[in-house]
């Protein structure tokens, strides 16, 4: 809490503006009757009180006690001040109908006014007699009559400040009597005391997430605005539970409030990825069903003087949460690189754990299958992830990936499967296997060039000759390679001619 104006009126009324119908006074326990003689005022006053009496036709016979400017209030919080009227025997005459006490306010230094509250008289309630205007929600007591059967003393009363008040530079809050009798200077009389004006420290409430634009919205109540751009809130102090109880402290830029009680965060890529993994179910609950929460920590906002930390009780509803899936990938068989895009890949708490590569088959060849066996990978994005094979998967995909492009030497399109729980972080209460149309083009491949040999020729010596008998000596030698290269011939070890 942060007190921006106070006054008990014990030293003076410095910077109010009093009608002279209003004057200090002070009264202590042995004060009766209703005030008609003597300068006492009501009994039992805390040290000196503002008391509304007399009357002076230079003023209309207006009674009121008017604040000095105010330009501190930049959040919701509470007015409090006490009040007593008159009963006749407490030190002041008791006011009739239509004798009651407004709290108005204005924004502009005094020009023009807005009647935030009516107080009635205890006779004005006897009568059934509604306020001029409504009593508002939150105010302290929440009903009349305010004193009702018990003696009429001193009582504090509380309002919320006006949302029309915060952030404004030239605030005064007046409290004047609707009406009273001229007849006597002590009839009809009010007594105001122990004014305060209190700021509330910001709180968070609750807050909605769109998983597919990443917008975060947060209500609160009493969110300050600090001096500068993009800097009400410090996002750095915001952290997320959701899925396992994990958490998440976002990255995002820091942002401006939209109005005292919500602000608005469109979360960064980094975010909206960590983000999908613990909120991974539409809702209130993850699929593991963690509640989903929203943490402050300490001076998360910035333009209140004090923001403590709020922890807990702040819900965060989620919308729009679609499952991964694999679209397409492409393999290096020189490398063993294996780079997989697909959509909305959610990360997962923990290291190199966000994807579960043992959930992953190939197939290729002629028509095989083989699952992998490398190390599960990070994401670094919600739309691809790289694996480097390990030697053993690298070998076992020879003769399946056996050929560059989308299928095999034996004609099988090449294509990557997912089995469910493929991505940790998705809401595990939902199949997300992803077992067709995922394409594989693969690249740097390189077969060995198969030949095609002419028929072997004969040379036989004929029998009691000096003569040869030939056959088949010359032919074509040929060859053709599954990647494409262009082939060269040579020889070794011999001429051609």
């Amino acid at each position: 809490m942060s007190i921006v104006f106070s006054d008990d009126f014990n030293a003076d009324a410095t910077g109010w503006t009093l009608a002279s119908t209003v004057e200090r006074r002070s009264g202590d326990s042995t004060v009766t009757g209703n005030g008609s003689s003597g300068t006492d005022g009501f009994r039992d006053t805390d040290g000196s009180a503002l008391v509304l009496r007399g009357h002076d036709t230079a003023t209309g016979y207006t009674r009121h006690a008017t604040t000095p400017t105010i330009s501190t209030i930049t959040a919701g919080g509470t007015i409090s001040f006490d009040l007593i009227q008159g009963s006749d025997t407490n030190g002041g005459e008791d006011p009739d109908n239509n004798e009651g006490l407004y709290l108005d306010y204005s924004i502009d230094g005094g020009t023009n006014w807005t009647t935030y509250v009516h107080y009635l008289t205890e006779i004005d309630f006897a009568a059934s007699r509604s306020p001029d205007v409504a009593y508002p929600s939150g105010a302290t007591p929440s009903s009349g009559p305010f004193w009702g059967s018990s003696s009429i003393e001193w009582k504090t009363f509380t309002v919320p400040i006006p949302d029309a008040v915060i952030g404004q530079s030239d605030v005064q809050f007046r409290w004047i009597q609707k009406g009273y009798s001229t007849s006597q200077q002590h009839y009809d009389t009010w007594g105001l005391d122990n004014v305060s004006i209190t700021l509330a420290f910001p709180t968070l409430t609750s807050a909605t997430y769109d998983a597919s634009t990443g917008t975060l919205v947060v209500t609160g109540a009493n969110l300050e605005a600090n001096s500068g751009a993009l800097n009400d809130i410090d996002v750095s102090q915001l952290t997320f539970t959701g899925e396992g109880s994990n958490t998440y402290t976002l990255t995002s830029s820091d942002v401006e409030i939209d109005s005292v009680t919500q602000f608005t965060i469109t979360l960064n890529a980094a975010d909206q990825l960590q983000l999908a993994g613990l909120l991974n179910k539409n809702g209130t609950t993850s699929g593991g069903s963690t509640t989903y929460n929203i943490a402050a920590a300490s001076g998360w906002n910035p333009g209140a003087s004090s923001s403590p930390a709020d922890n807990t009780g702040n819900a965060i509803t989620v919308s729009n949460v679609t499952a991964p899936t694999l679209t397409s990938a492409t393999y290096n068989a020189s490398t063993g690189a294996f780079t997989i895009t697909g959509s909305n890949l959610p990360a997962y708490p923990g290291s190199s754990n966000d994807i579960d590569v043992s959930k992953l088959t190939i197939t290729g060849g002629s028509g095989g299958t083989y699952t992998l066996t490398s190390t599960d990978v990070e994401l670094t994005s919600a739309t691809a992830f790289s694996i480097t094979l390990n030697s053993t998967d690298r070998t076992n995909l020879d003769s399946l990936l056996n050929k560059n492009g989308t299928s095999s030497t034996q004609g099988t399109t090449y294509n990557i499967a997912a089995a469910d729980d493929w991505a940790p972080g998705a809401d595990s209460s939902t199949d997300i296997a992803d077992l067709n149309g995922n394409a594989i083009t693969v690249s740097a491949v390189n077969n060995a060039p198969v030949l095609t040999t002419p028929t072997a020729g004969t040379i036989t010596e004929d029998s009691d000759a000096s003569t040869t008998t030939t056959s088949n000596l010359s032919g074509t030698l040929s060859a053709s390679d599954a990647d494409g290269d262009t082939l060269t011939y040579g020889i070794t070890g011999g001429t051609v001619d």
